[in-house]
Formats: structure tokens, sequence, C-alpha cells
């Protein structure tokens, strides 16, 4: 899948297979010689953004908590509380 159908894809995603995504993008940038990678740090960029636009103000927060915990379910509470208080459409 290219940049620009991933772009298209990841809003319909869930947010544990957003979480799931950044995982993977991390140890493929993480592998040797992947550091500079301009394709895989594009696709790190537009999924920080749609966890940025996910999760208010929380940066990657929710997925690191995910990452240590293999759950979402905080991460859900917390945007349901943020959409709510902010008069945004909850969950």
């Amino acid at each position: 899948m290219d940049i620009d159908e991933l772009s298209t894809e990841i809003e319909r995603m869930s947010d544990e297979d957003v979480f799931d995504l950044m995982a993977a993008l991390e140890q493929a940038s993480n592998a040797d010689g992947n550091r500079t990678d301009t394709d895989i740090v594009a696709r790190i960029a537009l999924v920080e953004t749609e966890i940025d636009s996910r999760f208010p103000g929380q940066l990657l927060a929710p997925f690191k908590h995910w990452k240590l915990t293999g759950n979402s379910s905080v991460a859900l509470f917390q945007r349901s509380f943020v959409n709510t208080k902010f008069g945004k459409e909850t969950l």
C-alpha cells in the first residue's frame, strides 16, 4: 500500500489497528539501515498525525500506554473524555 492509499485507509482503522501499525513502523525503522528510510519516516509521521487527531493534546501517550499494556481501553476513555470536555462528538 502506498502512502496515499494509507492516508485514506488509516481513517477507517480502529485505534488498535493504528497502534499495531505504529508498532510495526517503529520496528521497521529500528531495523538495520532503515533509520533514514523516507517512506518509513513518512508513514510514521502520517500515523502520528492520525493518533493526534484521535487523541487531541495527548501526543503519543495513548500509543505508549497501549504498548505497555496491550490495551487501548484507557485510550478510548481518554478520547471520549477529551471530546466531551471540548464539545466534540464522542466515539
